[in-house]
């Protein structure tokens, strides 16, 4: 007889452990879809804030750049992947001309000196460097892991939020989408 209870208790718990997947998913496919990623309205909102310089300490935004496709990295002295990733944003910034593609490295809540002591040790790779001590750019675009790169069309809006490390063969495809649907 325990053998026949043990069975419909196992029995009992499989059934219920489907219906609740069951539930779960139907509840699922029936969430409204999630609102636009606050990446959307980075470019606008981190422009406004008045929170970025460039190494020299002059105020500067993003939206200097509307009007050309921009590569926006977010990247950390404490980062181990931050040197080679400067180094290959360097290297694509030179297969574009700064008027169609504009890489902007840009440097999350470190003090000017310890960035700028940073890019020496690596010879600063030539990019743009953009100094955001408040982390706002980072924290706008919903930013989660390091580094992270989101990609505006000349328009000014997301074309791509990239997280993890850098596949510049990827940010290659993702620059040609964008050229291919603005022109």
């Amino acid at each position: 007889m325990r053998k026949d209870v043990l069975i419909t208790l196992l029995l009992l718990v499989v059934i219920v452990a489907g219906l609740s997947f069951w539930a779960y998913s139907v509840q699922q496919q029936n969430r409204p879809a999630p609102a636009p990623s606050s990446a959307e309205s980075a470019l606008r909102t981190a422009t406004t804030s008045g929170t970025f310089t460039n190494l020299d300490g002059e105020v500067t935004g993003l939206d200097a750049y509307t009007g050309s496709i921009i590569v926006a990295h977010a990247w950390a002295s404490w980062v181990p992947s931050s040197p080679d990733a400067l180094r290959e944003l360097a290297a694509l910034q030179r297969e574009y001309p700064t008027e169609s593609v504009v890489v902007l490295a840009i440097n999350r809540s470190e003090p000017p000196a310890t960035a700028k002591l940073f890019l020496e040790q690596i010879e600063q790779p030539d990019l743009t460097y953009i100094i955001d001590q408040t982390d706002h750019f980072f924290q706008t675009v919903g930013g989660r892991t390091m580094p992270e790169t989101v990609l505006y069309d000349r328009n000014g809006d997301v074309a791509a939020h990239l997280k993890g490390p850098l596949s510049i063969a990827e940010l290659r495809r993702e620059i040609e989408t964008i050229q291919g649907v603005g022109e």
